[in-house]
């Protein structure tokens, strides 16, 4: 058994970019604007959560927003109230199977909401005196233990006792405690995690948490990304697929079980658009309910659609106007909610909605 790994090099700096996607459809894709004011505390979209009322959820630089369609309800930090949220930058939303929702922000802090009284309970999850101690991501296994990936390392949430692990998975001593900011958690089939980092050269990690093995993908050869590529977010498809975005484009793995990697290949028709020289960085992916692939990017690349069996890319300008120029975005989040609807956050620009059968996506930002 082996590991396969098909690397798609996906992205090109601006300039070339426009110059090869010049030549492909865009057509496809309209776009409506829908409002500038509809109260959005900031344009800087730092996370994306439906839960299972219905309301959207949206992290930002400067409070959270819950959207039920209509108007934005804010909350923010308050000193004065210990029961207001811990801190205006937020970083990651999480509702966990018992429909609890979770705010991790930039101070290390886990903030449980109250929908009932609708104040937050704080919990202290990275030391204060760290330096970064930012809540990254949340995970609830299928064994009911709840992950948590921080700038400062892998944390076991107890949420009955309400206390806190911190989980060692790093065993390379050669590794710097960098190493252990983690991006994303995400789990397969049998329970188990793959872990990805921020760290340069830590990349993705695997814990069998059956057999307690940690194996962390490297290439001593250095013909794959692991050895000098992040990971910046990860998205588990049908039949385990995990597809992985790094800064040296998106990575396929089919994972069963072994721990050898086979040489990276291209996928369809990437290579003829493509050259590994002029690759750019993708930051968040997402495969949406009919298996179309959105790739955020977060250098003003914009958001790229692949269209199974993707071969043939299509460069979505959200902003698309009258004046014929292509408006480039940075792409901070994708969600997809359960309507079908696509959600993509943006540094500064807002929130895009879209409505994937007739590829329409509408405009808000901050009042």
């Amino acid at each position: 058994m082996k590991v396969k790994i098909s690397f798609w090099l996906l992205l090109i700096q601006i300039m070339v970019k426009f110059s090869v996607f010049g030549q492909m459809d865009t057509s496809t894709f309209n776009f409506k604007h829908i409002s500038a004011n509809d109260g959005l505390s900031q344009s800087y979209i730092t996370a994306i959560l439906q839960d299972h009322q219905g309301f959207m959820w949206f992290g930002t630089m400067d409070g959270l927003n819950r959207y039920d369609g209509y108007e934005f309800k804010i909350y923010k930090y308050d000193e004065l109230n210990t029961k207001s949220i811990s801190s205006n930058h937020i970083t990651t939303i999480y509702e966990t199977k018992d429909s609890v929702l979770w705010i991790g922000t930039s101070d290390g802090v886990l903030n449980k909401f109250e929908r009932g009284s609708e104040w937050f309970q704080r919990f202290q999850v990275v030391n204060p005196e760290k330096d970064d101690k930012s809540i990254n991501v949340m995970y609830e296994a299928v064994d009911q233990r709840t992950w948590i990936g921080t700038g400062s390392g892998l944390f076991i949430f107890d949420q009955s006792e309400s206390n806190f692990e911190k989980f060692e998975f790093i065993e390379n001593d050669e590794l710097p405690p960098e190493a252990s900011n983690i991006s994303d958690i995400i789990g397969d089939s049998a329970g188990n995690l793959f872990i990805g980092t921020r760290f340069w050269f830590s990349g993705l990690f695997y814990i069998d948490l059956k057999h307690g093995d940690t194996f962390h993908f490297s290439d001593p050869a250095e013909s794959f990304t692991w050895n000098y590529g992040t990971v910046n977010d990860l998205f588990l498809g049908p039949d385990d697929q995990l597809l992985i975005a790094t800064n040296k484009g998106i990575v396929e793995l089919n994972w069963d079980g072994d721990q050898s990697i086979e040489n990276p290949s291209f996928l369809g028709n990437t290579k003829k658009y493509l050259g590994e020289e002029y690759v750019s960085s993708p930051d968040v992916l997402l495969l949406d309910k009919n298996m179309g692939m959105w790739i955020g990017t977060f250098d003003y690349s914009g958001l790229i659609y692949l269209e199974k069996p993707y071969e043939n890319m299509q460069l979505v300008d959200v902003q698309k106007g009258t004046d014929g120029r292509f408006h480039s975005i940075a792409v901070t989040s994708l969600y997809e909610d359960n309507s079908g609807i696509l959600w993509a956050g943006t540094n500064g620009s807002g929130l895009y909605k879209s409505i994937p059968s007739g590829k329409n996506f509408a405009h808000i930002t901050e009042s």
